[in-house]
């Protein structure tokens, strides 16, 4: 999905929330992150490394992806989902457009990407939780770790 249309998406399902009545908080988080996406495309390097931690009962693996221009262009482990910071915003906003229990969301005070996430659909149900953070983010010259198990210290 374009930066363009990933931007609109999230504006238009803040504006559908509010509208709803959905809780406040919802319609807040929603905001926040299509600011951040916008701070994002404005500061996003052209390549980068990033490595990230799933928090779910899915899966504890690393991930670490090398990304050029928008594309993941390395990935390991081999087989793996590649990450981009554009996927993890698409990730984090259909979960939180879905509703749900609980959830939070930090961000990079500089480029402003997701840093880490967590949702909880249903405080009723067991083990739907999930999440991830981010281990490592690297841009120019620096790297990130080529082993999935050093990507968490």
């Amino acid at each position: 999905m374009s930066s363009v249309l990933r931007w609109v998406a999230m504006w238009g399902l803040a504006a559908v929330a509010a509208g709803c009545g959905a809780q406040d908080e919802q319609r807040l988080m929603l905001r926040e992150m299509a600011t951040q996406d916008q701070a994002w495309m404005r500061t996003a390097p052209a390549r980068y490394e990033i490595a990230i931690r799933y928090d779910c009962f899915c899966s504890d693996a690393g991930v670490r992806s090398v990304v050029d221009h928008g594309n993941a262009i390395d990935t390991a482990p081999a087989g793996a989902a590649p990450v981009t910071v554009e996927g993890l915003f698409a990730q984090a906003q259909s979960m939180l457009a879905h509703g749900y229990a609980s959830a939070s969301i930090d961000y990079d005070p500089a480029l402003g990407y997701p840093t880490q996430f967590y949702i909880d659909p249903d405080i009723k149900l067991i083990d739907e939780e999930f999440g991830f953070h981010v281990t490592c983010f690297a841009t120019g010259d620096a790297h990130c770790p080529a082993e999935p198990a050093t990507l968490d210290p």
